[in-house]
């Protein structure tokens, strides 16, 4: 017990002490993205549960494992000055034909740091230290054409960084509440990105994970549905007003493979129960059980696309009197104006008005997004893969599950999320037992 208590203060004291966070003076200020990760409340909130909340045997047994496997990789990172129970920044700025990937790392040991991660960079990378912070610099070019000079990482560091005023008010401000803080700035994802500035925080509450967002709308054209599927508490449910270019794209591909032509998407919402799969005599069948709600940007008639479609052929489905049968399986159909349908198991759906003007929901029920029933030999393969049999029961634990986009005025929007467990099971213990 002595030992036990011993070990116990020792680490408690390491992970609480104060810790100096200066890499996070350090963003650039042309960065387009930033994220800082606060390890010191990763690791003090996962000990505490580990040790004295849930006491759960598989994750000890897990990391038990995972400290006496051997990894050569893994040995290359130890001893090497950095101070990895402090805050971690990552940051991208655009830099010539492509971008520039850093890592600002609080570091113990000057020396250390240089001489153990040099011998691990490559060409088009740069270790710097200023101020007790260590730089990894990873220039990534969009051509791969393109060619760094080599001194060119070194005039990015000397005018991006190194020129910075500890004046000047940081991109993310330490906050001991938050695990995770991610700034974006500009067309991150590209020409398709919907918004043009965003600051997103995740903490830790009591029995799960909360999630606040200020988001800067960057396309006008991003506007709220009128109308929803209304979410039911058993179902898991999505609705997006969101379309981005690659996504239409993406469906439009596979619309021409299927010949068929529709209009573009403005909205979809629907209703998820889980998946039915059937095996009769002409194959196998995929049913999902699906409430789907979707607004076109032009007019659309549901019953000219369908009424001798080769789709119907192509799923081995009949089409008469707005009804859609495949494998005994019967979807209705309904033509709600000219540019909205509805396809789905239920006869008459829950269709309401979107009077909180929200642009992204998702919630209820995960459990239903790995519900599936029939099968036979595929249900039995599937239970033993790790992969889904792990996140089944995670999600099966999973007691709330929320987050909305809400547009508050023409150009901003507010993120918020909740993740909470069911009692006995905390956030932190659940998610790690999977990615253990």
């Amino acid at each position: 017990m002595l030992i036990f208590l011993w070990i116990v203060f020792i680490i408690t004291r390491i992970v609480f002490e104060e810790k100096v966070n200066n890499n996070l003076n350090y963003i650039p200020t042309n960065a387009d993205f930033a994220v800082r990760v606060n390890a010191k409340e990763l690791v003090e909130s996962s000990l505490f549960s580990i040790l004295f909340e849930n006491q759960d045997d598989k994750i000890i047994s897990k990391i038990k494992e995972a400290i006496e496997k051997k990894d050569d990789k893994m040995e290359k990172f130890q001893n090497n000055g950095v101070d990895y129970l402090s805050d971690i920044v990552v940051f991208s700025s655009p830099f010539k034909e492509g971008k520039v990937i850093g890592f600002a790392l609080n570091i113990s040991n000057h020396t250390l740091f240089k001489d153990k991660m040099s011998d691990l960079t490559n060409k088009n990378q740069l270790i710097e230290v200023i101020d007790n912070v260590g730089f990894i610099l990873t220039y990534i070019a969009i051509d791969e054409s393109t060619k760094l000079k080599k001194d060119d990482l070194s005039s990015f560091f000397n005018k991006n960084i190194k020129s910075i005023s500890l004046k000047e008010k940081p991109k993310l401000i330490s906050d001991s509440k938050s695990i995770f803080q991610i700034f974006t700035n500009g067309n991150v994802l590209g020409e398709n990105t919907s918004f043009s500035k965003s600051t997103t925080q995740l903490k830790l509450i009591k029995t799960g994970l909360q999630l606040d967002g200020l988001l800067t709308i960057s396309d006008n054209k991003i506007i709220p549905a009128k109308r929803i599927l209304i979410p039911s508490q058993n179902d898991f449910h999505f609705y997006n007003s969101i379309i981005p270019k690659i996504l239409q794209d993406t469906i439009n591909y596979y619309c021409k493979k299927s010949e068929i032509i529709i209009p573009n998407l403005k909205s979809i919402s629907f209703n998820y129960k889980g998946m039915n799969i059937v095996n009769d005599d002409s194959g196998m069948h995929f049913l999902p059980q699906i409430d789907l709600l979707i607004e076109f940007k032009n007019e659309l008639s549901v019953s000219d696309l369908l009424k001798d479609s080769p789709l119907m052929k192509l799923i081995d489905a009949e089409y008469s009197d707005n009804q859609i049968k495949i494998a005994g399986q019967t979807y209705y159909i309904h033509q709600i104006d000219k540019s909205t349908v509805s396809i789905g198991i239920t006869k008459t759906p829950s269709i309401g008005n979107n009077s909180k003007n929200e642009l992204f929901s998702v919630k209820g029920n995960l459990s239903s997004v790995l519900k599936i029933e029939g099968g036979g030999l595929i249900m039995t393969l599937l239970e033993i893969v790790p992969a889904y049999k792990n996140s089944k029961e995670l999600f099966k634990n999973v007691e709330t599950f929320d987050i909305v986009i809400q547009k508050t005025t023409s150009k901003n929007a507010q993120l918020k999320g909740n993740l909470d467990f069911i009692k006995g099971h905390s956030a932190l213990n659940e998610i790690l037992k999977v990615l253990l």
